[in-house]
């Protein structure tokens, strides 16, 4: 579900790790390649004071793959936070690709993901019961929880489903190793629900590798790497 939210294909980044104490605000910019080109930049800004988080995320493609189409999505998410546990509120995402558009939104009010405008999936893919989602996030409330600052004894903990309204993963750690002053966490995305035959053909597994570099007394992610059944995308922070 995650990798076609860049170029298509390569969106990447449903990573989960526990956050520090403090309140705090992040801006990080990625640049992102596949096939051995920058194809764009990614950018994901929030805040988390107080209990609660807001955050936003937008990709487009740049330079040559531009000039070929424009490709873009947003997304935005707010929830409350208590400790480790985030809990989402509202999401909502909008996708452009020039030949199609798309939007989707979702509340949480309910105690569950309720899709309430835009579509999501495919006609022949299965059908998911929202009441039965109460244990996700959504897809965006994962990459904020990643790419925040953390302390090094939290890295690499992760077990998690994502639903984003129409397809539940589950998002978990499998290895650490540390290089130096690096700590590099390896992981895997399992489609769980809510995809067509022909997509579960594609492959159900793909692996992901995050590469955290010391920020003074926290460590931050400089890299991360996804691969899948359609190639390698490499989003590298600047």
């Amino acid at each position: 579900m995650y990798l076609r939210r860049i170029a298509l294909a390569l969106m990447v980044l449903p990573l989960f790790s526990a956050l520090p104490a403090r309140a705090a605000d992040t801006d990080a910019l990625f640049d992102v390649q596949a096939w051995g080109v920058k194809i764009g930049e990614f950018r994901v800004t929030g805040q988390d004071r107080a209990g609660f988080y807001d955050v936003k995320a937008r990709f487009e493609t740049t330079g040559v793959v531009k000039q070929l189409g424009r490709i873009w999505f947003t997304m935005s998410a707010t929830g409350r936070k208590q400790g480790r546990e985030f809990t989402p509120i509202r999401y909502s995402e909008q996708v452009r690709t020039g030949r199609r558009q798309s939007s989707a939104q979702m509340d949480y009010s309910s105690g569950f993901p309720l899709l309430t405008g835009g579509k999501l999936g495919t006609e022949d893919a299965e059908v998911l019961d929202a009441t039965a989602q109460t244990d996700t996030v959504d897809p965006l409330t994962a990459m904020f929880v990643a790419l925040r600052d953390q302390p090094r004894a939290q890295l690499c903990k992760l077990n998690q489903p994502i639903f984003d309204g129409a397809r539940r993963t589950i998002a978990y750690m499998t290895g650490r190793k540390a290089e130096g002053e690096k700590v590099i966490c390896t992981g895997q995305f399992r489609r769980l629900g809510g995809y067509s035959a022909k997509q579960l053909r594609q492959g159900r597994n793909s692996s992901f590798e995050l590469t955290y570099v010391p920020a003074g007394a926290v460590m931050r992610v400089q890299e991360a790497r996804v691969t899948s059944s359609r190639g390698t995308a490499v989003l590298t922070r600047r």
